[in-house]
């Protein structure tokens, strides 16, 4: 899944096919020494680290550390990311690149990224930096992006003190834009990448870790968790069977009552089934919670126009 793109640099998702880049990074010089041994010694360790790191990250929270690779080349060149680490109550973000790409600035486009990220996507109002005290390069990065040194901290897992930076951001008051960009989120997760695949892993930035999402088209119900919706379905976008999919929404009306909020939705959605055309709506109905890391979908349910069920062409007092 691609988090942000700049002028240099696209920053996406980890994938276990990422094992031999993070067996040479967590074995560099500069990583060992401000970061620490990871045990990452071949490429099972390597596919290792990634199923209990990021990769188990991205599931419980929806963030992690990411994939910084070169627009032009698809190259590799570091790491950077958000991280709730356990035992920790503030999300902080860190990065490390391979020696050849460091003062480049690269470090600092990627982190810009991945901040103004996860303050307009993931609506976090306070992210975090700790480092060495004695990686003088890393605290001037740090004041460059705009974050605070708040002195020295020892923190839970850490045999010393570090070095503690923040960066606070406004209270994002407008309700009613976090929650149409999470549910155009939700329709877009659909299309298909740059590499012609689709990903639904991305989900779960979106929704809370026990959200459900039920079908009622007549007497076809289903129920699902996110990882029961997320397989099938990438599968049949991904096999050739469901090709050409995207769905948009066309209408919608939300409610918002405190810390939780509904949405109705009329829908539209196309594509080829088994090689044959089609064009269909439905509606769609989401729930929403504000949690401390913002507003997420709790819930979905959608129904499709059928004989019996026909669907007005749009809300009299739409927000769209």
């Amino acid at each position: 899944m691609e988090i942000a793109t700049t002028e240099r640099v696209r920053i996406r998702w980890l994938t276990r096919n990422d094992a031999a880049f993070i067996l040479r990074l967590v074995n560099d010089e500069a990583w060992l020494r401000f970061i620490g041994d990871k045990n990452v010694h071949d490429t099972a360790d390597a596919v290792r680290y990634l199923q209990d790191g990021p990769l188990a990250m991205y599931a419980r929270q929806g963030h992690g550390l990411y994939a910084v690779e070169l627009k032009s080349t698809r190259e590799l060149i570091g790491l950077c990311g958000l991280l709730l680490r356990d035992g920790w109550e503030e999300v902080d973000i860190g990065f490390a690149l391979l020696p050849e790409f460091r003062m480049c600035g690269y470090a600092a486009e990627a982190a810009r990224a991945t901040l103004a990220y996860g303050h307009q996507s993931l609506g976090l109002p306070r992210v975090v930096a700790i480092t060495d005290p004695a990686n003088e390069r890393s605290k001037r990065l740090l004041s460059r992006l705009g974050m605070r040194d708040e002195g020295l901290r020892l923190l839970s897992g850490l045999k010393a003190p570090s070095c503690y930076f923040a960066i606070d951001y406004p209270p994002q008051n407008d309700d009613q834009s976090r929650i149409d960009a999470l549910t155009g989120d939700f329709f877009r997760l659909f299309a298909p990448n740059a590499d012609g695949k689709v990903s639904l892993e991305g989900i779960r930035r979106l929704f809370v870790a026990r959200a459900m999402i039920a079908k009622a088209c007549g007497e076809a119900f289903e129920l699902y968790d996110l990882p029961q919706f997320i397989a099938p379905r990438e599968k049949l976008l991904n096999e050739g069977t469901l090709a050409g999919f995207r769905e948009w929404e066309e209408s919608s009306r939300t409610d918002i009552f405190g810390c939780i909020a509904q949405r109705i939705s009329f829908y539209r959605k196309s594509g080829r089934l088994n090689g044959v055309p089609f064009e269909t709506r439905g509606v769609k109905t989401l729930q929403f919670v504000k949690t401390p890391r913002g507003w997420r979908i709790s819930a979905v349910a959608w129904d499709d126009e059928r004989p019996g069920l026909e669907l007005p062409l749009r809300f009299d007092n739409a927000n769209q």
